[in-house]
């Protein structure tokens, strides 16, 4: 007999993961001893209480150097603008690495986050070409290599980590409409991306086990 902790349900079928949310099914024993209680520990929330005095101390900073900027300068200049970013990065780099989400998946909204973070910096301080022609193209490269190491190093739980595959592969071949705008003037790395999404595409499809194939089609009633 296999048992879904997520779902709180007992499956008497011979699968690996559950039907319903693909978490990972443990196997159970049928005839559990009497007086089988689970042991009660208390939750500590020393960790909550450190990120609401982050989460206040961060506040507190955006709030007095916008303040402070506006009052001396009548106007918001880029180093207020660039410490308020920085700022609410920080809260939420804390909250992603701390989260009970999956490691690869933390990682692959950091990088995005980050990503994200740059061009902002990059934007406010003028120089913006750097984050978007090197940082942004690249860094979506190293995020589609990261979930194809998890996602065929790790094949009994494959489902959690082949749709942000597939995203991240998506959105380095989209990346290449950058250049494409004169959004980015730099194309080299943008064509790496590119062509590095593409392939990931097509091998993730040659390379794919067959019940992984027919999972994913499945998935997507195709």
């Amino acid at each position: 007999m296999k048992y879904c902790k997520t779902c709180k349900i007992k499956v008497d079928a011979p699968l690996e993961t559950c039907l319903i949310c693909s978490d990972v099914l443990e196997t159970i024993d049928q005839n559990p001893p009497a007086n089988d209680f689970v042991e009660y520990v208390e939750k500590s929330n020393k960790f909550e209480v450190f990120f609401k005095g982050l989460l206040l101390l961060n506040i507190m900073a955006i709030v007095i150097s916008l303040s402070v900027d506006f009052i001396l300068n009548r106007q918001l200049s880029n180093w207020s603008l660039i410490v308020s970013v920085s700022n609410l990065y920080l809260i939420l780099f804390v909250k992603l690495i701390t989260s009970h989400m999956k490691f690869v998946i933390r990682l692959f909204w950091i990088v995005l986050l980050s990503i994200l973070e740059l061009i902002a910096i990059g934007y406010l301080t003028n120089d913006y070409y750097w984050a978007l022609d090197i940082v942004m193209p690249l860094s979506l490269v190293f995020n589609t290599i990261l979930l194809i190491i998890f996602t065929f190093s790790k094949r009994k739980r494959w489902q959690d980590y082949v749709m942000f595959l597939i995203i991240s592969a998506v959105a380095s071949m989209a990346a290449i409409l950058f250049p494409f705008f004169d959004i980015a003037k730099t194309n080299w790395a943008y064509i790496v991306s590119f062509f590095f999404g593409m392939f990931t595409l097509i091998g993730l499809f040659i390379f794919s086990p067959k019940d992984m194939k027919e999972e994913f089609l499945r998935r997507f009633h195709i």
